[in-house]
């Protein structure tokens, strides 16, 4: 009979510590689970605050993994919103430079379609482009890029990343989010 009482209060015992063990890991969760998906967003969001000066956060529109949105062309990969009103920030990745590896894009447009900073997250290719410099001439240019050339020696890698661009503006100006540029009698002749 002692031996099944000692029994009992050794199950009792494991049970009860199985509970708290239980509870102390839904609390964790419940304490840990917010922080740990605000730190997984602002590394997502990272490069976006990067390259749009005074933002405050961004919220997705539109996502290549399934979100609604028309005309996109496949190199968006996704669009945010900025939450004060300042515009829109893209990512984009294209496959069309030298070697055909992605090249990751950012970009930020304000409420008046024009560019506010563009980066090179990712970029493959052996000869450079110049990623430090070259992404900083489109800033200020709006849909029409009258003023941004080619990078000779790199004609691939910096063509790749002047479509993907275009097709950033692609997207923006199909879903009616910023208007498209006009191009000057200049930029049409010379096209």
């Amino acid at each position: 009979m002692q031996n099944k009482g000692s029994f009992l209060r050794s199950a009792l015992t494991l049970i009860v510590l199985f509970l708290v063990f239980a509870l102390l890991l839904t609390g964790l969760n419940v304490w840990a689970g917010p922080r740990i998906e605000r730190s997984e967003a602002s590394q997502a969001l990272g490069p976006l605050m990067d390259i749009f000066p005074g933002a405050q956060g961004f919220d997705l529109l539109y996502s290549s993994d399934g979100s609604a949105g028309s005309e996109v062309p496949e190199t968006v990969q996704s669009i945010y919103t900025e939450t004060s009103g300042l515009g829109y920030a893209i990512l984009l990745s294209t496959t069309q430079g030298y070697t055909h590896d992605p090249i990751e894009i950012s970009m930020a447009v304000d409420t008046e379609g024009k560019i506010v900073g563009t980066q090179v997250l990712s970029y493959p290719d052996t000869k450079d482009m110049g990623v430090d410099t070259y992404p900083q001439t489109y800033i200020g240019q709006d849909s029409t890029l009258a003023d941004v050339s080619l990078v000779a020696g790199v004609t691939y890698s910096s063509k790749a990343f002047h479509d993907a661009i275009l097709d950033g503006f692609t997207a923006l100006t199909a879903n009616g989010l910023v208007s498209a540029g006009v191009k000057g009698d200049a930029q049409l002749l010379t096209e």
